[in-house]
């Protein structure tokens, strides 16, 4: 999805502003869950092997689903299964500007329909 994109949209029709769009994607990534959390919720990691993970990390850089996987501690499907709740449960970004009082639900459905046919990614709505 790509919520930067239909914020820009956004932006060009005159709905929003730039501040707007950007507190509510910085709302949104505050809201996003966190992915080892997610994998100590639905049983795939232990708290343990979290922090371990999270050490790993923090000496590397890498992200934490690559070097669960790399390290046996999840398997490629359980990761997806992660990234898919990790999206499903980040908040979007028109959601977001409809929380706020900037558009209305029907606003916000005709104009992510609208970015869609323009063949950009409705999914940010």
């Amino acid at each position: 999805m790509d919520n930067q994109r239909f914020g820009q949209y956004l932006i060009e029709r005159g709905l929003v502003d730039e501040g707007d769009v950007y507190e509510a994607l910085t709302e949104q990534q505050r809201r996003r869950p966190l992915l080892g959390r997610l994998a100590i919720e639905e049983g795939y990691l232990t708290v343990k092997q979290v922090f371990t993970l999270l050490n790993i990390q923090a000496d590397t850089g890498q992200r934490l689903g690559e070097i669960a996987v790399a390290r046996g501690f999840l398997s490629k499907a359980e990761l997806d299964r992660l990234l898919a709740l990790q999206g499903e449960r980040t908040p979007r970004l028109g959601e977001l500007l409809v929380a706020r009082g900037l558009l209305t639900h029907g606003q916000c459905e005709r104009l992510a329909r609208e970015f869609a046919a323009r063949g950009d990614d409705a999914a940010a709505a």
